[in-house]
């Protein structure tokens, strides 16, 4: 958290203050928590935006928004990042979940981009097992979420 406040404040004992006021916030309205789905996002979120209003408030302390200029949005999009790797995550605890033999079909035909027809000469099966396998294979994922 200090990192990404260090990235736009550029002053460490700033970052480190308004990091700190954070979690004091946070501590003392729990409530607030109760409702978030994703904390890391949330975190993550709540930090820049209190970059940004630091740096709204203080001409004096920084000289303009140039700083947030220059830089891509999606550079440091981290809620992003972290919301897709938890889904990630989410997923392979699902497709881990599915049978062994169903389990080989999806990977074959999702991760290692192999048609119906080549997974069923590779494994030895009809295109039509391998099809009815991914039809079963997205009807547990479907319910997984």
């Amino acid at each position: 958290m200090v990192k990404l406040a260090l990235y736009y404040l550029k002053d460490e004992q700033e970052s480190i203050d308004l990091v700190q006021e954070l979690f004091v916030h946070l501590w003392e309205n729990p409530t607030n928590l109760s409702e978030v789905k994703n904390h890391k996002a949330y975190l993550y979120t709540a930090v820049r935006n209190r970059c940004y209003n630091k740096i709204n408030r203080s001409p004096t302390l920084f000289n303009s928004m140039d700083l947030l200029e220059n830089e891509p949005v999606d550079q440091f999009d981290f809620t992003e990042l972290i919301q897709t790797k938890e889904l990630e995550n989410q997923l392979m605890e699902a497709i881990d979940q599915l049978p062994d033999k169903c389990k080989e079909i999806f990977v074959l035909s999702r991760f290692k981009d192999l048609s119906y027809k080549e997974i069923a000469e590779l494994l030895s099966v009809s295109v039509k097992t391998v099809e009815n396998q991914i039809s079963n294979a997205l009807r547990v994922l479907r319910k997984y979420r």
